[in-house]
Protein backbone atom coordinates (compact mmCIF):
# COMPACT_ATOMS: atom_id res chain seq x y z
CA UNK A 1 0.00 0.00 0.00
CA UNK A 2 1.05 3.25 -0.56
CA UNK A 3 0.15 6.66 1.63
CA UNK A 4 -2.32 8.97 -0.29
CA UNK A 5 -1.17 12.33 -0.87
CA UNK A 6 -4.57 14.71 -1.73
CA UNK A 7 -7.30 12.36 -0.30
CA UNK A 8 -6.74 13.11 3.66
CA UNK A 9 -8.44 11.45 7.08
CA UNK A 10 -9.31 13.83 10.09
CA UNK A 11 -10.15 12.26 13.23
CA UNK A 12 -13.13 14.43 14.82
CA UNK A 13 -13.89 13.10 17.91
CA UNK A 14 -12.56 10.23 20.27
CA UNK A 15 -14.68 9.06 23.66
CA UNK A 16 -14.58 6.18 25.43
CA UNK A 17 -18.43 4.94 26.26
CA UNK A 18 -19.06 4.79 30.05
CA UNK A 19 -19.32 3.15 32.24
CA UNK A 20 -16.68 2.18 30.26
CA UNK A 21 -16.92 -1.22 28.56
CA UNK A 22 -14.29 -1.35 26.19
CA UNK A 23 -16.23 0.48 23.40
CA UNK A 24 -14.54 3.30 21.83
CA UNK A 25 -16.64 5.90 19.55
CA UNK A 26 -14.31 6.74 16.76
CA UNK A 27 -15.69 10.39 14.47
CA UNK A 28 -13.61 10.94 11.41
CA UNK A 29 -13.97 12.81 8.03
CA UNK A 30 -13.02 11.58 4.89
CA UNK A 31 -12.17 14.11 2.24
CA UNK A 32 -10.28 14.93 -1.63
CA UNK A 33 -11.75 11.57 -3.19
CA UNK A 34 -11.73 12.58 -6.61
CA UNK A 35 -15.36 11.85 -8.28
CA UNK A 36 -13.26 9.96 -11.11
CA UNK A 37 -11.99 7.35 -8.26
CA UNK A 38 -13.46 4.57 -6.42
CA UNK A 39 -13.73 4.96 -2.89
CA UNK A 40 -13.35 1.51 -1.92
CA UNK A 41 -9.83 1.81 -3.24
CA UNK A 42 -9.21 3.60 -0.33
CA UNK A 43 -8.67 2.04 3.00
CA UNK A 44 -9.06 3.85 6.42
CA UNK A 45 -7.41 2.19 9.60
CA UNK A 46 -6.64 3.27 12.91
CA UNK A 47 -3.69 2.27 15.63
CA UNK A 48 -3.22 3.16 19.54
CA UNK A 49 -0.50 4.29 21.40
CA UNK A 50 -0.78 3.69 24.83
CA UNK A 51 2.11 3.06 27.62
CA UNK A 52 5.05 4.20 24.58
CA UNK A 53 3.74 1.03 22.47
CA UNK A 54 1.61 1.70 19.08
CA UNK A 55 -0.65 -1.12 17.44
CA UNK A 56 -3.03 -1.52 14.82
CA UNK A 57 -6.75 -1.72 16.15
CA UNK A 58 -8.36 -4.44 14.43
CA UNK A 59 -12.02 -5.08 16.25
CA UNK A 60 -14.71 -3.38 15.96
CA UNK A 61 -18.82 -3.24 16.40
CA UNK A 62 -19.79 -2.84 13.56
CA UNK A 63 -17.60 -3.28 10.44
CA UNK A 64 -14.31 -5.33 9.96
CA UNK A 65 -10.68 -4.03 10.24
CA UNK A 66 -9.84 -3.66 7.02
CA UNK A 67 -13.40 -2.32 5.63
CA UNK A 68 -13.97 0.76 7.43
CA UNK A 69 -16.45 3.06 5.66
CA UNK A 70 -13.99 5.16 2.91
CA UNK A 71 -16.09 7.47 1.16
CA UNK A 72 -16.04 11.39 1.48
CA UNK A 73 -18.25 12.72 4.37
CA UNK A 74 -18.25 12.19 7.96
CA UNK A 75 -18.35 8.68 9.70
CA UNK A 76 -18.56 6.95 12.74
CA UNK A 77 -16.86 3.39 13.72
CA UNK A 78 -16.55 1.73 17.60
CA UNK A 79 -13.57 -0.13 18.26
CA UNK A 80 -13.80 -2.76 20.84
CA UNK A 81 -10.36 -2.16 22.97
CA UNK A 82 -11.13 -5.66 24.96
CA UNK A 83 -11.43 -7.62 21.21
CA UNK A 84 -8.02 -6.23 20.55
CA UNK A 85 -6.27 -7.06 23.88
CA UNK A 86 -7.08 -3.99 25.79
CA UNK A 87 -8.58 -3.34 29.33
CA UNK A 88 -12.28 -1.94 29.07
CA UNK A 89 -10.30 1.55 29.93
CA UNK A 90 -7.57 2.43 28.09
CA UNK A 91 -5.17 4.72 30.27
CA UNK A 92 -3.83 8.12 28.42
CA UNK A 93 -4.15 6.12 24.68
CA UNK A 94 -3.90 8.55 21.78
CA UNK A 95 -5.47 6.97 18.30
CA UNK A 96 -4.27 7.85 15.00
CA UNK A 97 -5.78 7.58 11.46
CA UNK A 98 -4.52 6.73 8.15
CA UNK A 99 -5.77 6.51 4.86
CA UNK A 100 -3.99 4.45 2.13
CA UNK A 101 -5.01 3.71 -1.44
CA UNK A 102 -4.43 0.10 -2.78
CA UNK A 103 -6.13 -1.34 -5.62
CA UNK A 104 -7.14 -5.00 -5.06
CA UNK A 105 -7.83 -6.98 -8.27
CA UNK A 106 -10.09 -10.26 -8.67
CA UNK A 107 -6.37 -12.41 -9.25
CA UNK A 108 -4.38 -10.83 -6.18
CA UNK A 109 -7.01 -10.58 -3.39
CA UNK A 110 -8.20 -12.07 -0.25
CA UNK A 111 -12.11 -10.87 -0.45
CA UNK A 112 -14.49 -9.67 -2.19
CA UNK A 113 -16.77 -7.79 -0.34
CA UNK A 114 -20.45 -6.57 -1.77
CA UNK A 115 -22.17 -4.03 -1.11
CA UNK A 116 -25.95 -5.06 -1.19
CA UNK A 117 -27.38 -2.17 0.36
CA UNK A 118 -29.08 -0.86 -2.81
CA UNK A 119 -31.48 -3.98 -3.04
CA UNK A 120 -32.63 -4.92 -6.12
CA UNK A 121 -32.30 -1.25 -7.97
CA UNK A 122 -28.72 -1.84 -7.67
CA UNK A 123 -25.87 -1.20 -8.32
CA UNK A 124 -23.80 -3.65 -5.55
CA UNK A 125 -20.22 -1.47 -5.10
CA UNK A 126 -17.47 -4.44 -4.80
CA UNK A 127 -14.12 -3.97 -2.85
CA UNK A 128 -11.42 -6.04 -3.23
CA UNK A 129 -9.26 -6.29 -0.43
CA UNK A 130 -5.51 -7.93 0.38
CA UNK A 131 -5.14 -8.51 4.07
CA UNK A 132 -3.89 -11.25 5.95
CA UNK A 133 -6.99 -10.38 8.71
CA UNK A 134 -9.03 -13.55 9.25
CA UNK A 135 -12.07 -14.19 8.25
CA UNK A 136 -14.06 -13.73 11.85
CA UNK A 137 -13.28 -10.17 11.43
CA UNK A 138 -16.61 -10.19 9.34
CA UNK A 139 -18.47 -12.42 11.42
CA UNK A 140 -20.65 -9.13 12.08
CA UNK A 141 -24.48 -8.69 11.05
CA UNK A 142 -23.44 -6.29 8.41
CA UNK A 143 -21.99 -8.98 6.25
CA UNK A 144 -24.73 -11.62 6.87
CA UNK A 145 -27.30 -9.14 5.59
CA UNK A 146 -26.14 -6.47 3.70
CA UNK A 147 -22.99 -7.52 2.79
CA UNK A 148 -21.95 -10.26 0.64
CA UNK A 149 -17.99 -11.63 1.39
CA UNK A 150 -15.98 -13.98 -0.33
CA UNK A 151 -12.35 -15.46 -0.19
CA UNK A 152 -10.31 -16.26 -2.99
CA UNK A 153 -8.84 -20.14 -2.80
CA UNK A 154 -6.01 -20.56 -4.87
CA UNK A 155 -5.52 -23.08 -7.48
CA UNK A 156 -4.08 -26.39 -6.52
CA UNK A 157 -4.59 -29.94 -5.67
CA UNK A 158 -6.06 -32.38 -3.43
CA UNK A 159 -8.03 -35.79 -2.58
CA UNK A 160 -11.43 -35.73 -3.25
CA UNK A 161 -14.05 -38.20 -1.92
CA UNK A 162 -14.22 -41.43 0.97
CA UNK A 163 -13.11 -44.62 0.28
CA UNK A 164 -16.32 -47.18 0.65
CA UNK A 165 -19.35 -46.67 -1.97
CA UNK A 166 -22.51 -46.92 0.16
CA UNK A 167 -25.86 -46.23 -1.91
CA UNK A 168 -28.79 -45.22 -0.07
CA UNK A 169 -32.64 -43.85 -1.42
CA UNK A 170 -34.54 -41.61 2.02
CA UNK A 171 -37.80 -41.18 2.36
CA UNK A 172 -38.36 -38.87 0.04
CA UNK A 173 -37.06 -40.53 -2.38
CA UNK A 174 -33.62 -38.82 -2.81
CA UNK A 175 -30.62 -41.00 -3.60
CA UNK A 176 -27.39 -40.14 -1.07
CA UNK A 177 -24.72 -41.70 -1.16
CA UNK A 178 -21.53 -42.05 1.04
CA UNK A 179 -18.38 -41.90 -1.59
CA UNK A 180 -18.82 -42.52 -5.38
CA UNK A 181 -15.88 -43.95 -5.60
CA UNK A 182 -12.58 -44.39 -4.41
CA UNK A 183 -10.39 -41.38 -3.77
CA UNK A 184 -9.25 -39.34 -7.06
CA UNK A 185 -6.49 -36.87 -7.14
CA UNK A 186 -7.86 -33.48 -8.36
CA UNK A 187 -6.84 -30.46 -9.64
CA UNK A 188 -8.13 -27.05 -9.80
CA UNK A 189 -6.17 -24.70 -12.38
CA UNK A 190 -8.41 -21.93 -11.41
CA UNK A 191 -8.02 -19.55 -8.58
CA UNK A 192 -12.08 -19.22 -7.30
CA UNK A 193 -14.12 -17.43 -4.79
CA UNK A 194 -16.22 -18.82 -2.49
CA UNK A 195 -18.53 -17.05 0.33
CA UNK A 196 -18.05 -17.33 4.00
CA UNK A 197 -20.97 -17.93 4.98
CA UNK A 198 -24.22 -19.88 3.69
CA UNK A 199 -26.35 -16.95 1.49
CA UNK A 200 -28.38 -15.62 4.24
CA UNK A 201 -32.52 -15.12 4.25
CA UNK A 202 -31.67 -11.10 4.47
CA UNK A 203 -28.90 -11.27 1.43
CA UNK A 204 -31.38 -13.53 -0.60
CA UNK A 205 -34.25 -11.15 -0.37
CA UNK A 206 -32.15 -7.99 -1.31
CA UNK A 207 -30.51 -9.48 -4.18
CA UNK A 208 -33.67 -11.88 -5.44
CA UNK A 209 -36.72 -9.30 -4.38
CA UNK A 210 -38.29 -11.86 -1.95
CA UNK A 211 -39.93 -10.81 1.09
CA UNK A 212 -38.97 -13.02 4.37
CA UNK A 213 -40.74 -16.29 4.70
CA UNK A 214 -42.48 -16.70 8.17
CA UNK A 215 -40.05 -19.12 9.37
CA UNK A 216 -36.57 -16.78 7.91
CA UNK A 217 -34.64 -15.04 10.09
CA UNK A 218 -32.91 -12.45 8.24
CA UNK A 219 -29.05 -14.06 9.35
CA UNK A 220 -29.51 -17.40 9.26
CA UNK A 221 -29.56 -19.82 5.74
CA UNK A 222 -32.02 -18.88 2.99
CA UNK A 223 -33.79 -22.51 3.03
CA UNK A 224 -36.63 -24.17 0.66
CA UNK A 225 -34.88 -23.76 -2.30
CA UNK A 226 -35.60 -26.15 -4.99
CA UNK A 227 -33.15 -27.04 -7.98
CA UNK A 228 -35.23 -24.91 -10.11
CA UNK A 229 -35.95 -22.18 -7.75
CA UNK A 230 -31.73 -21.77 -7.42
CA UNK A 231 -30.17 -22.02 -10.39
CA UNK A 232 -32.25 -20.95 -12.82
CA UNK A 233 -30.79 -17.58 -13.11
CA UNK A 234 -32.13 -14.90 -10.72
CA UNK A 235 -29.79 -15.00 -7.31
CA UNK A 236 -26.70 -15.49 -9.84
CA UNK A 237 -27.25 -13.17 -13.17
CA UNK A 238 -29.17 -10.69 -10.52
CA UNK A 239 -25.60 -10.38 -8.73
CA UNK A 240 -23.82 -10.81 -11.48
CA UNK A 241 -25.11 -8.00 -13.81
CA UNK A 242 -25.53 -5.08 -10.14
CA UNK A 243 -21.91 -5.93 -9.11
CA UNK A 244 -19.36 -3.04 -9.99
CA UNK A 245 -16.13 -2.05 -9.35
CA UNK A 246 -14.29 0.93 -10.50
CA UNK A 247 -17.05 0.90 -12.97
CA UNK A 248 -16.79 -2.27 -14.58
CA UNK A 249 -19.72 -5.07 -14.13
CA UNK A 250 -18.02 -7.85 -11.83
CA UNK A 251 -19.74 -10.92 -13.02
CA UNK A 252 -19.30 -14.69 -12.97
CA UNK A 253 -20.84 -15.40 -9.94
CA UNK A 254 -22.44 -19.39 -10.16
CA UNK A 255 -22.77 -22.28 -7.58
CA UNK A 256 -19.32 -23.74 -6.78
CA UNK A 257 -18.45 -27.32 -8.65
CA UNK A 258 -18.36 -30.44 -6.42
CA UNK A 259 -14.74 -30.53 -6.78
CA UNK A 260 -13.75 -26.14 -5.68
CA UNK A 261 -16.81 -26.92 -2.65
CA UNK A 262 -14.91 -29.81 -1.43
CA UNK A 263 -11.72 -28.27 -1.60
CA UNK A 264 -13.10 -25.53 0.23
CA UNK A 265 -14.46 -27.79 2.94
CA UNK A 266 -11.45 -29.82 3.48
CA UNK A 267 -9.10 -26.62 4.12
CA UNK A 268 -5.96 -28.89 3.51
CA UNK A 269 -7.79 -32.06 5.49
CA UNK A 270 -7.40 -35.58 4.57
CA UNK A 271 -9.40 -37.11 7.31
CA UNK A 272 -13.13 -37.55 7.09
CA UNK A 273 -13.87 -34.33 8.96
CA UNK A 274 -12.29 -30.92 7.93
CA UNK A 275 -11.36 -30.71 11.58
CA UNK A 276 -8.46 -33.41 11.47
CA UNK A 277 -11.13 -35.94 12.81
CA UNK A 278 -12.14 -39.25 11.38
CA UNK A 279 -15.51 -41.27 11.67
CA UNK A 280 -15.33 -43.50 14.62
CA UNK A 281 -19.17 -44.72 14.54
CA UNK A 282 -19.38 -42.95 17.75
CA UNK A 283 -17.77 -39.49 17.99
CA UNK A 284 -16.45 -37.42 20.73
CA UNK A 285 -18.61 -35.32 22.89
CA UNK A 286 -17.23 -32.21 21.23
CA UNK A 287 -19.79 -31.96 19.12
CA UNK A 288 -20.61 -28.47 18.48
CA UNK A 289 -16.82 -28.06 16.76
CA UNK A 290 -18.79 -29.89 13.61
CA UNK A 291 -21.51 -27.58 13.08
CA UNK A 292 -25.25 -27.92 13.22
CA UNK A 293 -26.58 -30.80 12.20
CA UNK A 294 -28.62 -33.50 14.60
CA UNK A 295 -25.59 -34.75 16.55
CA UNK A 296 -24.63 -31.36 17.52
CA UNK A 297 -25.54 -29.95 21.30
CA UNK A 298 -26.35 -26.13 22.27
CA UNK A 299 -23.86 -26.28 24.70
CA UNK A 300 -20.02 -26.06 24.82
CA UNK A 301 -17.35 -24.36 23.46
CA UNK A 302 -19.85 -22.44 21.32
CA UNK A 303 -22.63 -22.12 23.65
CA UNK A 304 -24.28 -21.37 26.01
CA UNK A 305 -26.81 -21.62 23.36
CA UNK A 306 -26.91 -21.79 19.66
CA UNK A 307 -29.35 -19.09 18.15
CA UNK A 308 -31.67 -20.81 15.88
CA UNK A 309 -34.78 -19.50 12.88
CA UNK A 310 -38.38 -21.30 13.54
CA UNK A 311 -37.07 -24.01 11.16
CA UNK A 312 -34.01 -25.41 13.24
CA UNK A 313 -31.51 -23.80 10.76
CA UNK A 314 -28.65 -22.18 12.99
CA UNK A 315 -27.90 -18.30 12.29
CA UNK A 316 -25.11 -18.61 10.29
CA UNK A 317 -21.30 -18.17 11.89
CA UNK A 318 -22.03 -19.08 15.05
CA UNK A 319 -20.01 -22.71 14.90
CA UNK A 320 -16.13 -22.00 14.36
CA UNK A 321 -14.86 -22.20 10.90
CA UNK A 322 -12.70 -24.70 8.84
CA UNK A 323 -8.86 -24.04 8.71
CA UNK A 324 -9.49 -21.85 5.88
CA UNK A 325 -12.38 -19.63 7.35
CA UNK A 326 -15.01 -20.85 5.65
CA UNK A 327 -18.33 -20.90 8.18
CA UNK A 328 -21.14 -24.10 8.31
CA UNK A 329 -19.15 -26.34 5.87
CA UNK A 330 -21.08 -28.98 8.25
CA UNK A 331 -24.87 -29.21 8.47
CA UNK A 332 -27.06 -26.49 8.92
CA UNK A 333 -28.24 -25.93 4.98
CA UNK A 334 -27.56 -29.04 2.36
CA UNK A 335 -25.57 -26.69 -0.45
CA UNK A 336 -26.19 -27.19 -3.94
CA UNK A 337 -22.95 -27.32 -6.47
CA UNK A 338 -23.17 -27.21 -10.18
CA UNK A 339 -22.78 -30.45 -11.19
CA UNK A 340 -25.20 -32.61 -12.24
CA UNK A 341 -24.73 -35.75 -10.39
CA UNK A 342 -23.29 -38.91 -11.79
CA UNK A 343 -20.31 -41.52 -10.64
CA UNK A 344 -17.31 -39.77 -10.83
CA UNK A 345 -15.49 -40.23 -14.19
CA UNK A 346 -13.41 -43.22 -14.11
CA UNK A 347 -9.53 -42.66 -15.02
CA UNK A 348 -7.92 -44.51 -18.77
CA UNK A 349 -7.38 -47.78 -18.54
CA UNK A 350 -4.73 -48.81 -16.60
CA UNK A 351 -4.53 -45.77 -14.67
CA UNK A 352 -5.98 -43.93 -11.41
CA UNK A 353 -6.69 -40.27 -10.29
CA UNK A 354 -3.37 -39.78 -8.61
CA UNK A 355 -0.34 -37.45 -8.05
CA UNK A 356 0.99 -38.00 -11.64
CA UNK A 357 -1.67 -38.17 -13.22
CA UNK A 358 -4.65 -35.76 -11.64
CA UNK A 359 -8.36 -35.25 -12.65
CA UNK A 360 -8.21 -31.99 -13.72
CA UNK A 361 -11.24 -29.40 -13.41
CA UNK A 362 -13.86 -31.54 -12.95
CA UNK A 363 -17.36 -29.86 -13.87
CA UNK A 364 -19.52 -33.23 -14.21
CA UNK A 365 -21.67 -34.52 -17.00
CA UNK A 366 -22.98 -32.01 -19.82
CA UNK A 367 -26.60 -33.11 -18.64
CA UNK A 368 -28.71 -35.24 -16.34
CA UNK A 369 -31.77 -35.11 -14.18
CA UNK A 370 -30.12 -35.09 -10.66
CA UNK A 371 -28.30 -32.61 -9.05
CA UNK A 372 -25.55 -32.53 -5.96
CA UNK A 373 -25.85 -31.00 -2.66
CA UNK A 374 -22.94 -31.03 -0.23
CA UNK A 375 -22.32 -30.80 3.56
CA UNK A 376 -25.82 -31.83 5.23
CA UNK A 377 -27.96 -30.35 6.74
CA UNK A 378 -29.19 -29.61 10.59
CA UNK A 379 -31.19 -32.97 11.00
CA UNK A 380 -28.80 -35.07 9.15
CA UNK A 381 -26.15 -37.46 11.43
CA UNK A 382 -22.61 -37.69 11.12
CA UNK A 383 -22.09 -39.53 7.70
CA UNK A 384 -23.96 -36.62 5.68
CA UNK A 385 -21.38 -34.11 7.75
CA UNK A 386 -18.47 -35.73 6.16
CA UNK A 387 -16.22 -33.80 3.80
CA UNK A 388 -16.67 -35.93 0.96
CA UNK A 389 -20.13 -37.40 0.98
CA UNK A 390 -22.28 -36.39 -1.36
CA UNK A 391 -26.18 -36.15 -2.23
CA UNK A 392 -28.31 -35.90 -4.76
CA UNK A 393 -32.09 -34.62 -5.32
CA UNK A 394 -33.97 -34.23 -8.93
CA UNK A 395 -33.83 -31.17 -10.25
CA UNK A 396 -37.60 -31.47 -10.61
CA UNK A 397 -38.93 -32.25 -7.32
CA UNK A 398 -41.23 -30.51 -5.25
CA UNK A 399 -41.34 -32.45 -1.91
CA UNK A 400 -41.31 -30.54 1.30
CA UNK A 401 -37.95 -31.56 2.21
CA UNK A 402 -36.45 -28.85 0.68
CA UNK A 403 -36.22 -26.81 3.55
CA UNK A 404 -32.87 -28.70 4.29
CA UNK A 405 -31.24 -27.23 1.05
CA UNK A 406 -29.94 -23.57 0.91
CA UNK A 407 -26.33 -22.21 -1.53
CA UNK A 408 -23.21 -20.00 -1.13
CA UNK A 409 -21.64 -17.87 -3.73
CA UNK A 410 -18.48 -18.69 -5.87
CA UNK A 411 -16.79 -17.14 -9.00
CA UNK A 412 -13.92 -18.70 -10.81
CA UNK A 413 -11.46 -15.75 -11.42
CA UNK A 414 -10.77 -16.64 -15.02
Amino acid sequence: MVACSAPQIVIDRVQQRYPWNGYVDIDYTVSGIEATDDANDYFVSFSVTTGGVTAVCSNFLTYAGCDLPSANGSHRVTWNTVADGYAALVPDGSVKASLTYDIGTLSDSTYMVVDLSAGTAGPYPVRFIRTDMPTSVFNKDLYKTSRLVLKRVPAGSFWMGVGTTEWTVDRYGNITEWSGVSRQYVQLTEDYYLAIFETTAQQYKLIVGTSLATKDSATAPKFGLFWNETVPDQPFNNLSTRATCRGRQVSGFSLPTEAQWECACRAGALTTYYNGKNYTGQQAADKTMYGNFCMCTDTGTYGPTVSKNGQGHALVGQFAPNAWGFYDMAGNVAEWCSDWYAAYPAPPEGMAWDETNPLVNPTGPETGTIHCLRGGCFDGGWNVIASGKRQAVPSTTTSNNAYRNGFRYALTVK
